[in-house]
This record gives structure tokens, sequence and C-alpha cells, in this order.
């Protein structure tokens, strides 16, 4: 069960470090200040994406 349960959170954060990969190189988070700073910088930069993506989608269901 435990064994499960980290595989499961070993893949999403994979697919998480994926797409990040993806906003960096499609410039995605260009936007936010980041080309080429530290991983940290594209993290946050990341996070304001994906809360800018996620209102945008909430705003469309509205």
């Amino acid at each position: 069960r435990e064994l499960s349960g980290q595989e499961c959170f070993l893949s999403l954060a994979f697919l998480c470090y994926l797409f990040l990969g993806w906003a960096r190189v499609h410039g995605e988070l260009a936007r936010y200040g980041v080309k080429h700073g530290t991983l940290g910088q594209a993290r946050d930069a990341f996070k304001s994406y994906c809360v800018e993506q996620f209102s945008g989608w909430l705003a469309e269901l509205q």
C-alpha cells in the first residue's frame, strides 16, 4: 500500500516536472520574468501560471 502511494507521488512529481519543462520551453513562463533562472524561480512562475490558467478556466465555466 505504501509502495503504490510512493509510486503515485513520484509519477505525479515527474509529470509536474515535465509540464514545467514544457511551459518553460514554449515561453509560457516568460511573462513572469523567467527565462534562464533557477529551478526555484521557474517553480514560482509556474505556480503563478497555473493559478492564472485555473482562474481563466473557472471564469469560462461561469
